[in-house]
C-alpha cells in the first residue's frame, strides 16, 4: 500500500494540472500555486493533516520506545505515518500539477528536486523505525525506495530542458491510474488475508466486518485509493483482531 500512497504524487498532480489547464485562459509566466486562492484551502488542509499524522506517528513511536502502554487513539502509529505520507504527496501534487499546466517547468524541477531529496532521507529514517522495518527491512529495500524518489527528478528536469516533451509526459502520467489499479488487483489477496473479497457477501460474518472488507477492497482497486491508506491501516488492524478472536 505504500506504493499506492506514493502514486498519489503523480495522480494528484495529473488531476490538479488538468483542472487548471481546462479552466485557465492562457499560461501565466509568473504563476504561483501557493498564492492561488483556489488551491490555498486544499494546501492548508493537506499540510494540517500531514502535521497531525507526524504528531500521531511520533507520539505512538515514543510510547513504544519507552515501553509505555499505547493509548487506543495512537494505535497503530503506522496510521499516523501513512497520514503524513499521503497528505504530503497530496500537497506536492497540488503544487506540481498547476506549475506544469502553466509551463513553469524550471520551478517544477526545483520543487521536485527538493521534495525528492527530503522524501529519500525520510524514507531511510522510516525504514529504520520498527513499524516499517517489520514490513521490509532488507538492504535492497533500504536502497530501492530512496533511489525511486530521486529518480522522480528526471522527468521535470527533462521538461525544463525540452518543454516540447510535455505532451509525451502527459500521456505517460495518464498511465499511472491504470498502474494503480493493477497494483491493487495483485495485492488484494494479501491485503484481505485471512479473508477474501467474496467474504463481503458472506452473511455469516458481521455487518461491520463485511463493511470493512468492502472498504479495503475499494481502497485497493480504485485509482487514487492511496488517499485512504490511513483508513486501511486502522481497518486492517480490526480485521486482524477479529480473525485472531475467531
Amino acid at each position: 500500500m505504500r506504493t499506492k500512497a506514493y502514486l498519489l504524487v503523480i495522480e494528484t498532480a495529473l488531476v490538479a494540472g488538468s483542472i487548471v489547464w481546462l479552466t485557465r485562459e492562457k499560461p501565466v509566466p509568473g504563476y504561483d500555486p501557493v498564492a492561488d486562492p483556489a488551491l490555498r484551502p486544499w494546501l492548508l488542509a493537506a499540510c494540517t493533516l500531514a502535521a497531525l499524522g507526524l504528531l500521531h506517528a511520533a507520539a505512538g513511536t515514543l510510547c513504544r520506545l519507552l515501553r509505555l502502554r499505547l493509548p487506543a487513539v495512537l494505535d497503530p502509529p503506522a496510521a499516523g505515518l501513512y497520514l503524513l505520507i499521503t497528505q504530503t504527496a497530496l500537497a506536492f501534487g497540488l503544487l506540481a500539477g498547476p506549475l506544469a499546466a502553466h509551463g513553469r517547468f524550471r520551478e517544477l524541477a526545483l520543487l521536485t528536486a527538493v521534495s525528492a531529496a527530503l522524501a529519500a532521507m525520510l524514507s531511510v529514517l522510516l525504514m529504520w523505525s520498527r513499524q516499517i522495518s517489520s514490513q521490509a527491512g532488507t538492504l535492497t529495500t533500504l536502497v530501492t525506495w530512496p533511489a525511486s524518489f530521486l529518480l522522480l527528478i528526471v522527468p521535470p528536469l527533462a521538461l525544463s530542458l525540452r518543454p516540447d516533451l510535455a505532451s509525451i509526459g502527459l500521456r505517460l502520467a495518464m498511465l499511472v491510474p491504470v498502474v494503480d489499479v493493477v497494483i491493487g488487483v495483485r495485492s488484494l489477496p494479501w491485503l484481505l488475508y485471512p479473508f477474501r473479497w467474496r467474504d463481503v457477501f458472506e452473511k455469516q460474518l458481521g455487518v461491520g466486518i463485511r463493511m470493512r472488507l468492502g472498504l479495503l477492497t475499494l481502497i485497493a482497486l480504485l485509482p487514487w485509493g492511496g488517499i485512504a491508506v490511513p483508513v486501511w491501516v486502522w481497518t486492517s488492524l480490526s480485521l486482524e483482531r477479529h480473525a485472531d478472536a475467531g
